[in-house]
């Protein structure tokens, strides 16, 4: 898991190569291990302020967006945040006569990458965008508004006879005005009783009452990902391996076989046996006979490299070759018998 410290960096160079985030300044916040603001949408007419920290010994970096929402539109809130992905969290509550909101998202670290932490930052300003479009709601108007042509005793139409007396003042008509008088019959000239017309009042005007504004609701926008920057690679095509074949054993070298003879014949000289050792110490009473009988042989496999004298052994050689050569000569048939060896053969 990676340290804080490289969390930080990795989160400023994103932050850095991204035209639309900007680092405002480093936030003190008791118990965590880092805190900045972090400016989103940079690049639009009005940009969201949020707050990027750690937590001490957390496994997740919280980005975080708190504000104050005039009115009771705690329900609103709500419903909003209901509506945004499950990543965006809330803590909406009543403050006094306003809203305040608490709106946070999370980004583990085990899957912290760009694409990952630049998500989580587009859908928070984006939520926080949406919260603060929500406006207090529109009072209702006042029921208790008169109508201005209302009469004072609380009526709408007016009566038959001042209807009559009107339309006799216009047209100046006589049966007219004694219709109005008389209230509800006339008589004509022949004095027969005519019945008149029933004149119909004015309909009674409607009283409009006006509603309440209903509270705009959000409609949630979906917030395009962003794409990768990266350009996919065709596949490589796998090259076929060639089918292994088997060497055949390869055979030893004459040398090496000779050499194999020699290592098997070796394993049998394994020292004097018994009857050699005693004949060898009773050949040697006689002024050490048998011992200066040997060192002439000794030489000879000196001389091929397969022993080595001692001192008094070349001193002893040396006073033997004195006597006219007896030691030199004494020294070639054994020197002439290892030549004819295999190994001393081609030399």
């Amino acid at each position: 898991m990676p340290s804080s410290d490289e969390v930080k960096q990795s989160i400023t160079n994103w932050c850095s190569s991204d035209d639309d985030l900007e680092i405002t300044s480093d936030r003190f916040e008791p118990g965590t291990d880092f805190a900045f603001g972090l400016k989103s949408g940079t690049l639009s007419s009005s940009p969201v302020d949020l707050v990027v920290l750690q937590d001490a010994g957390a496994d997740r970096v919280t980005i975080r967006r708190t504000l104050t929402l005039s009115g009771d539109n705690v329900s609103a809130a709500n419903q909003l945040i209901a509506s945004r992905p499950g990543s965006v969290t809330a803590a909406v509550e009543r403050s006094g006569g306003d809203t305040s909101v608490v709106a946070q998202t999370y980004v583990y670290l085990d899957g912290l990458s760009k694409h990952t932490f630049v998500q989580a930052v587009a859908e928070l300003a984006r939520t926080s965008t949406l919260l603060d479009a929500i406006s207090p709601e529109v009072a209702s108007t006042d029921d208790d508004t008169v109508l201005a042509d209302m009469p004072d005793d609380g009526t709408t139409t007016d009566t038959v006879s001042d209807t009559v007396a009107a339309a006799a003042a216009d047209d100046g008509s006589a049966a007219a005005a004694a219709t109005a008088g008389a209230g509800a019959v006339a008589l004509d000239v022949t004095g027969g009783p005519t019945p008149v017309t029933p004149v119909v009042a004015d309909p009674v005007p409607q009283v409009v009452v006006p509603q309440p504004v209903p509270t705009p609701t959000a409609i949630p926008t979906p917030v395009p990902l962003p794409q990768p920057s990266f350009t996919p690679q065709p596949a490589q095509p796998v090259m076929a391996q060639p089918a292994y074949t088997p060497q055949p054993m390869q055979q030893p070298y004459p040398q090496q076989q000779r050499s194999a003879q020699l290592e098997q014949q070796s394993r049998h000289a394994h020292g004097l046996t018994a009857a050699q050792s005693f004949w060898y110490v009773l050949s040697c009473i006689p002024f050490g006979a048998g011992y200066f009988a040997k060192i002439p042989a000794k030489k000879a496999m000196a001389d091929f490299g397969l022993a080595t004298l001692t001192g008094a052994e070349a001193f002893w050689y040396i006073l033997e070759c004195l006597p006219f050569g007896a030691g030199y000569f004494a020294k070639l048939s054994t020197a002439k018998a290892l030549s004819e060896l295999d190994q001393f053969r081609r030399r």
